[in-house]
C-alpha cells in the first residue's frame, strides 16, 4: 500500500514519484495527460497535439485554458480544464484508488492564519496573515487582503441574564486575633483564576472581576463584599 504524507495543505501528496521506489529517486517523466514516459518530448510526440510548431501557433484538442483560444484546436470552445481526467491521470492509472495528479494551483498554496477573536461585547478585527508553501511563484497572483469585523453585541432587555452573587459568611468567638472570611457561598462555582463560573443554555460563563473579603478581629459583624 503506498504512503502518503500530510504537509498541511488541501491534497496529500506521495511520499516518491511515479516510477520511484524511495523519496529520493527522480522516477518517471510524463507529458501532463500522458500516462506512459517516452523518449521524445517534443510538441509532435505530445498526445494531444493537433498541429503547429510554436507557442503562437500550436494548437491542442484538449487540456486548453479559455484565454488561449488561439491554441484551441478542437471543436468548440477551449476545454478549460486544469484537472486531468482519471483516463489522462497517470497517479490514477499506475496507483489506482483516488491516487492522482495534483493541479497547478494546489501545488502552489497559500496558508491563512487568522486573528480574530472577542469575548466581551465590542468590535474587534478580524485580520489575517498569509504565507506561501515555499514554492510557489508569487508573481503568478495578485493577492488583494480585506480584513472583516468580527462583533459581539450586548443583550438588551429580556435577554438580559441575571446572576446573583452570595458572598461566604463565617461565625468566629473573639479570642483577640484577626479572623477573615473570603470567597462566594458554598455551591459557587470558581475556576483557577478565581471568576466565578455559571452554567446557561449549555455553555459556562466567567464573571471577571469580581471579589468578596472581610477582616474583623474585634466582637461584632461585618459586611462580606
Amino acid at each position: 500500500m503506498l504512503e502518503y504524507v500530510d504537509l498541511g495543505l488541501s491534497v496529500k501528496w506521495a511520499t516518491f514519484n511515479i516510477g520511484a521506489t524511495k523519496p529520493e529517486e527522480y522516477g518517471d517523466y510524463f507529458a501532463w495527460g500522458e500516462t506512459e514516459p517516452k523518449k521524445d518530448y517534443s510538441r509532435s510526440t505530445y498526445k494531444f497535439w493537433v498541429s503547429g510548431d510554436s507557442w503562437s501557433s500550436i494548437k491542442f484538442n484538449k487540456y486548453c485554458p479559455s484565454d488561449k483560444t488561439n491554441n484551441w484546436g478542437g471543436s468548440g470552445s477551449p476545454d478549460n480544464k486544469i484537472v486531468l481526467d482519471p483516463e489522462d491521470d497517470v497517479a490514477h492509472v499506475k496507483w489506482g484508488d483516488s491516487w492522482r495528479i495534483p493541479s497547478y494551483a494546489e501545488g502552489e498554496e497559500f496558508t491563512y492564519l487568522f486573528s480574530g477573536s472577542r469575548v466581551i461585547p465590542g468590535t474587534a478585527e478580524n485580520a489575517f496573515t498569509i504565507a506561501d508553501n515555499g514554492k510557489t511563484i508569487q508573481a503568478n497572483y495578485i493577492v488583494e487582503t480585506h480584513f472583516g469585523t468580527l462583533t459581539v453585541t450586548e443583550l438588551t432587555g429580556d435577554e438580559r441574564h441575571s446572576v446573583t452573587l452570595t458572598a461566604a459568611s463565617g461565625t468566629f468567638t473573639y479570642d483577640g486575633a484577626e479572623h477573615e472570611v473570603s470567597g462566594f457561598a458554598e455551591g459557587t462555582t470558581v475556576d483557577e483564576d478565581g471568576n466565578v463560573v455559571v452554567a446557561f443554555g449549555g455553555h459556562n460563563y466567567r464573571i471577571v472581576g469580581y471579589s468578596a473579603t472581610a477582616k474583623r478581629t474585634i466582637a461584632g459583624t461585618q459586611t462580606v463584599n
